[in-house]
C-alpha cells in the first residue's frame, strides 16, 4: 500500500459530505450501543492512546508523508505481527490515537464474515451479526458496524491474479470523524484562492472565473456559501430547478497532494470513496474512478430515500494539477440524468492556458 492513501481520505472529506449512498446488501437489525471503553486493544494500539506511549512499544514507528485531516500527524507500523503486514495509526493534535488501520497478510478467506468474526472475538466485543451492515460492491466484501462513538469497518478484496484475499479493519472515533469532516474551523483558517463568478452570456454563468484551471456554466446565476473545514476553505456555488439540484464545490491545492492523488492505485481510490461515505455515517456509497483528459475523476453515487420518495445524487469530483473540484447533481431517481443535469455536466472544461 502507497504512504499517499491517507491523504484521498482528506481531499475527498468535503467532497462526499452530503451523499446519501445506496442500501446495504443485509442491514443491521439491531443497533450497537457500545462506546470506545469496551474496545480492547490490539498489539498496544487503542483509540486514545497517547503518542508518546505507542512510541515506546514501536519506536519503529515510520511518519507518513501526508494524513487524512489537517493538524493531524499518521505513522505506519510494518510487520508488527506475524499476520499482519501493516498497521497504520493517526493521531490528533494533542497526540491522541483517533483512527487506526490493520492490513492482514493475504489468506484463503471464503468470506468476510470469517476473519470479521475472529477479530471481533479478539477485540472482545458483544457484536453479533445482527448489528452487521454487510456491503457488496464490484465483487469486493465489506462489513460496518455503527457503535455509540466508534465506527468499525472492515473489507476482504482479492488479490490480483492470486486466489488470497487481503482482509482490512478500521477503527475510527466518530466525534473526531464528525469535527474533521463538518465543523468549522474558527482559527485563522487558511483562506484558498477561490475566484468569483462571471457571466458567460445573458443566460448562463461560469464558475469559477476563465482563469480557473476547471470551470462549469451554471443555467442560471447560483446561491453560494464558503465551506470551512481544517483544511482551509472552499467556495460552493448552488442552482436547484424545477427538476435538478446543480452544484460545484472549488479549491486549490498542494504539488503534493496532487501526487498524493496521482500516486494512488485505482483500487485504493474506490476503497477510501467507499470508506470515507460509511465512515461519515451514510448508508452506503457506490464508487467509480478513473483518468480522462480532463484529469483523475472519482464519481460517488447513491441514493438517499425520505418519504418512500428516492433522490438520486452524483458527486464527480476531477483533480487538475493545482486543483480540485467537484459537481454534485441530484435529481428523483426514475428521471436521473435529468436534461438539466446532461447539459450541466457537458460544461465542465479544464483550462490549460
Amino acid at each position: 500500500m502507497k504512504k499517499h492513501i491517507l491523504l484521498l481520505y482528506l481531499l475527498l472529506v468535503v467532497s462526499i459530505s452530503s451523499i446519501f449512498g445506496q442500501q446495504p446488501a443485509i442491514k443491521a437489525k439491531t443497533p450497537c450501543l457500545l462506546a470506545k471503553s469496551n474496545l480492547s486493544s490490539i498489539s498496544d494500539i487503542s483509540l486514545g492512546a497517547d503518542y508518546s506511549a505507542l512510541k515506546k512499544v514501536y519506536a519503529e514507528m515510520i511518519p507518513a508523508t501526508s494524513s487524512p485531516f489537517a493538524n493531524t500527524t499518521a505513522y505506519y507500523i510494518q510487520n508488527p505481527l506475524s499476520n499482519v503486514s501493516l498497521i497504520a495509526v493517526m493521531f490528533s493534535t494533542n497526540n491522541k490515537l483517533v483512527a487506526y488501520s490493520v492490513y492482514y497478510q493475504p489468506q484463503q478467506w471464503n468470506s468476510i464474515e470469517e476473519p470479521t468474526e475472529k477479530l471481533i472475538d479478539s477485540l472482545k466485543l458483544a457484536i453479533p451479526k445482527t448489528m452487521w451492515d454487510f456491503w457488496k460492491e464490484n465483487g469486493k466484501e465489506s462489513i460496518t458496524v455503527e457503535c455509540k462513538d466508534f465506527g468499525l469497518y472492515t473489507s476482504l478484496k482479492q488479490e490480483k491474479d492470486k486466489e488470497k484475499k487481503v482482509f482490512l479493519f478500521t477503527v475510527i472515533d466518530k466525534a473526531f470523524a464528525r469535527k474533521a469532516t463538518t465543523e468549522p474551523k474558527l482559527i485563522s483558517p487558511k483562506k484558498l484562492s477561490i475566484p468569483a463568478i462571471t457571466s458567460s452570456n445573458n443566460s448562463s454563468y461560469l464558475f469559477p472565473q476563465k482563469s480557473s484551471e476547471y470551470t462549469v456554466e451554471f443555467p442560471e446565476k447560483p446561491t453560494f456559501k464558503t465551506l470551512y473545514t481544517e483544511a482551509g476553505t472552499a467556495e460552493q456555488a448552488t442552482v436547484i430547478t424545477n427538476d435538478s439540484v446543480l452544484r460545484v464545490e472549488y479549491g486549490t491545492l498542494t504539488a503534493q497532494q496532487i501526487n498524493g492523488v496521482v500516486n494512488s492505485s485505482e483500487d485504493q481510490f474506490n476503497q477510501v470513496g467507499l470508506s470515507i461515505g460509511k465512515m461519515v455515517g451514510y448508508t452506503g456509497t457506490s464508487v467509480s474512478s478513473g483518468k480522462t483528459a480532463l484529469g483523475r475523476y472519482l464519481k460517488i453515487r447513491g441514493y438517499k430515500i425520505t418519504e418512500g420518495s428516492s433522490t438520486l445524487v452524483e458527486h464527480l469530483i476531477y483533480y487538475g494539477k493545482n486543483s480540485v473540484i467537484t459537481l454534485v447533481t441530484a435529481s428523483k431517481a426514475e428521471n436521473y440524468p435529468t436534461k438539466t443535469i446532461t447539459t450541466f455536466i457537458e460544461t465542465l472544461k479544464l483550462n490549460t492556458q
